[in-house]
């Protein structure tokens, strides 16, 4: 009788047993479950970030790329009628045209003089800037009465250009360095 009760013990805590080892089974399956799905998040959250900082990068280039694509259009405006041509606005057609040895700008030309004195103050090549700011992303959205750009993307000369370009049309660069 006494083996009989031991034996129904023993067979008892070996069920408990089982079934601690089936619950612990089962809590380290769904630990594993939850390191897959915080790995998935972390991969998406990774991924979200990624691209919010290529938007916001994108805005900031949009912005130095149409501030400098505006001031060279008001240049190519104020040649056309001067120049007596009824050719369509191509910023990178213009930029080689200006830019070539023996293009003599004329003296009613005040901001196409000013942007080609400060090319060669700055030693900067306008159609190198121009590749610039549509080749590599350098920048912030509008924030205000200034435009942030990343001045570590730009050569030196490249950012001296564009600092004159945005104080001609009254805007302050907020450079920030990488």
């Amino acid at each position: 009788l006494l083996k009989a009760a031991d034996d129904a013990k023993l067979a008892a805590l070996e069920a408990k047993r089982e079934a601690i080892e089936a619950k612990k089974e089962a809590i380290e399956a769904k630990k594993e479950a939850i390191d897959v799905i915080k790995d998935a998040l972390d991969s998406k959250n990774a991924v979200i970030a990624s691209k919010e900082k290529e938007i916001l990068q994108a805005k900031g280039l949009m912005n130095c790329r149409s501030i400098f694509e505006h001031f060279a259009k008001q240049c190519f405006d104020e040649l056309k009628p001067i120049l007596g041509t009824n050719e369509k606005f191509v910023v990178s057609n213009f930029l080689s045209k200006i830019s070539a040895v023996g293009f003599n700008v004329p003296i009613q030309a005040t901001k196409t003089q000013a942007l080609l004195k400060n090319a060669s103050l700055c030693n900067c090549s306008l159609n190198g800037l121009f590749n610039t700011l549509c080749n590599d992303i350098h920048g912030s959205p509008w924030n205000g009465a200034y435009i942030a750009f990343y001045k570590g993307e730009m050569d030196p000369s490249q950012a001296c250009m564009m600092e004159f370009i945005a104080n001609s049309m009254g805007f302050d660069l907020n450079a920030v360095v990488k």
